[in-house]
Formats: C-alpha cells, structure tokens, sequence
C-alpha cells in the first residue's frame, strides 16, 4: 500500500486540528473582540458616534487597537469598527485590562494546543507511514485521505522480462 507524504501528513493534520480546535478559537476570539471593543467604545462620546454614522466619510475608522491601564500595555487587538483619533492607544481600567489579559490567555492557550495536536498527529502519520497502518491505527486521521490516494488507484507496471530474456538470448546465440 501506499506511503504517506509528509505534504499529506501535514494537510490531514491541519485538517484535523481545524476539526477539533477551530470553534473553541473562533469563540475565543469573538469573545476577546467584543471585550476590547466595549473598552473601547466605552471612551467614544456618543455624539462623535452620531455624527459618525451620519457622516462616515469625514472620519477615518480603525479597527485594531492599543491598550494600556497603568504599566501594563498590550498591543494591536481586533476590535469593532470605530471612528479614530490622533492615537489607537486606549486607557482602560485594571478590572478591564485583566479580563482582557484573561481572554488573550486563553485564546494563546487554545493555540497552542491546537499546534501541539497538529505536530503529534503529523509526526504519528509520518511514523505510521502507509495507508493501511494508518487505516488500522488512527481511522480518524484516514478519513481525511483524499479517495483516490485511500483507494490506491495506481497502475500495475508490467515489465516485459520474457521479452528481453528471449531478445538476450537470441542475440547471445548469434555471436556464437
């Protein structure tokens, strides 16, 4: 049977660690977008916000941010579209800044295991390394073979060895 690739083992991994971790992470990030975004529209007045919706072309809008509460500074977050000023440093409180800091922990966290699964499952495939050990020992990870590579549709080569024997001793015979 055939062998994997470590193209192969890297796809079906990635494919795989998306199964698994990408809903986790995309709720961790939604919630982390909505956290920085509520600090920071928290410091718009609402007249600005007004007149920006009213006039959306006299303003410039952002949609990364800077945070800072005392010492402690954390850079370039996503948030909701808002209306931009001279900085895209935000001053929050220390209550806000550790929710903030809590919900990037774990989103850093999520991560990180979602590469530490990737990399196992990719080395595990490349040291099973054909279709049929991975078949027998990780089904879940052969599901993710593409058909046509599962199913080993490859061509038999034929060698014509009866051909050449004869051409090889009809020639031998001749310089007899």
């Amino acid at each position: 049977m055939a062998k994997i690739t470590i193209s192969l083992a890297t796809a079906i991994a990635s494919k795989m660690a998306a199964a698994v971790y990408a809903e986790r992470i995309d709720k961790a990030k939604k919630e982390l977008k909505d956290q920085v975004s509520e600090c920071v529209f928290a410091h718009i007045p609402e007249e600005v916000l007004e007149v920006s919706k009213k006039h959306p072309s006299y303003f410039n809008r952002r949609d990364y941010v800077s945070l800072v509460s005392g010492t402690v500074q954390l850079w370039n977050f996503k948030c909701e579209s808002h209306p931009s000023w001279d900085s895209n440093i935000v001053s929050i409180t220390n209550k806000q800044m550790e929710r903030v800091n809590l919900l990037n922990k774990k989103l850093t966290r999520l991560s990180g295991e979602r590469d530490s699964f990737k990399h196992k499952v990719e080395t595990t495939l490349i040291s099973l390394g054909t279709y049929k050990r991975i078949k027998e020992s990780l089904p879940e990870a052969y599901a993710y073979i593409p058909t046509e590579k599962a199913e080993g549709t490859t061509t038999a080569i034929t060698l014509p060895i009866q051909e050449l024997q004869d051409i090889f001793n009809s020639a031998k015979q001749v310089t007899e």
